[in-house]
């Protein structure tokens, strides 16, 4: 099963697939590594999941530092002026690199997920992604 679906992926959902095996994340997370969906990232947003991730006892960064391929890296300067009204500055590199490279913003955060009518971008939650793409994955 290929999706073709292009993705940027919140922390959120790395540190929640890494707690949970059977849950919605893991399986998306998953999937990028089996090459079924592609993520695309930038140095912000890979930055911030190696060190969140880092940071948690028990996790490892490096079962996620193979997920980065070098040929999904999204290179161009983002407009983050344009997700001010997201909450937390942190979630604004992850909708602005969903805009920019025409892709699905999947979030477990509420800053995200709660403004997503108003956002330029399509944002999923995990399940919601999971079961329109993944659903038998």
């Amino acid at each position: 099963m290929n999706t073709n679906a292009s993705v940027v992926v919140d922390t959120n959902v790395f540190v929640a697939a890494a707690f949970n095996a059977n849950s919605a994340s893991a399986r998306i997370v998953r999937a990028i590594g089996d090459n079924t969906v592609n993520m695309v990232w930038n140095d912000r947003t890979r930055d911030e999941i190696v060190f969140t991730i880092s940071r948690i006892p028990l996790l490892s960064s490096k079962s996620v530092e193979r997920l980065f391929r070098r040929d999904k890296k999204f290179e161009k300067k983002l407009n983050e002026e344009d997700y001010v009204s997201i909450e937390d500055p942190a979630d604004r590199k992850f909708a602005a690199l969903a805009f920019e490279s025409n892709s699905t913003l999947i979030s477990s955060d509420m800053h995200l997920l709660g403004k997503r009518r108003a956002l330029k971008v399509t944002v999923l939650s995990p399940q919601e992604f999971s079961t329109r793409f993944l659903d038998n994955y």
